[in-house]
């Protein structure tokens, strides 16, 4: 098995256990758990509102133009482990 689908493996596992423990948690109404090595915390579900760039650019594209603003990115450096 290569690395690639070890962390595909071990992600999926850790996705289900999460899932697990947040549903017992809930089931308890727990919201923190905390023994001194692992602090787990639930936070309540919420709407948020954001804003539609893409319908908002499409609809008013010289509105859409009068707002743009150039921002400096920093060079990154990507390492992939192929396996």
């Amino acid at each position: 098995m290569s690395l690639t689908n070890k962390k595909k493996a071990l992600e999926a596992k850790e996705a289900e256990l999460r899932q697990a423990i947040k549903e017992e948690m809930q089931a308890n109404n727990i919201k923190t758990f905390d023994d001194g090595v692992v602090s787990i915390t639930i936070k309540d579900g919420y709407i948020r509102q954001d804003f539609d760039k893409t319908k908002f650019q499409a609809e008013n594209p010289e509105l859409y133009r009068m707002y743009l603003k150039n921002t400096n990115v920093n060079s990154t450096m990507i390492v992939k482990i192929k396996g």
